[in-house]
């Protein structure tokens, strides 16, 4: 059985570009409940901004729940400052706990 993971190639070759689409503060918009601000202060400010659609498409995914059963956004939005940091701290987190291992083993 082949293991896709976020290193394998045809993940690296699928291209990312911004959509445009805008996005929004839910804090804001409200009909969504959203949890306390993540550990990583650094994302305080933005993690209830999600993009337009995503935020559409949680409503309505919500209004299928049994009613009394609402979701609860923890994370939207990270910068690509954020994002870097915290794959930085990761990596560096699998390094210090095993040190012997192989920089294309710590992409698997």
């Amino acid at each position: 059985m082949y293991q896709l993971t976020p290193s394998s190639s045809q993940v690296l070759a699928v291209p990312v570009h911004e959509c445009g689409e805008p996005l929004v503060d839910i804090k804001l918009l409200g009909g969504l409940q959203y949890g306390p601000p993540p550990e990583c202060p650094e994302t305080q400010g933005d993690y209830t901004f999600v993009r337009q659609g995503i935020y559409s498409r949680l409503l309505h995914a919500q209004s299928l729940l049994p009613p009394g059963i609402f979701l609860r956004l923890y994370e939207g939005y990270r910068s690509l400052y954020v994002q870097k940091m915290l794959f930085n701290d990761e990596l560096e987190r699998v390094q210090r706990r095993q040190p012997g291992i192989s920089g294309s083993a710590l992409f698997l």
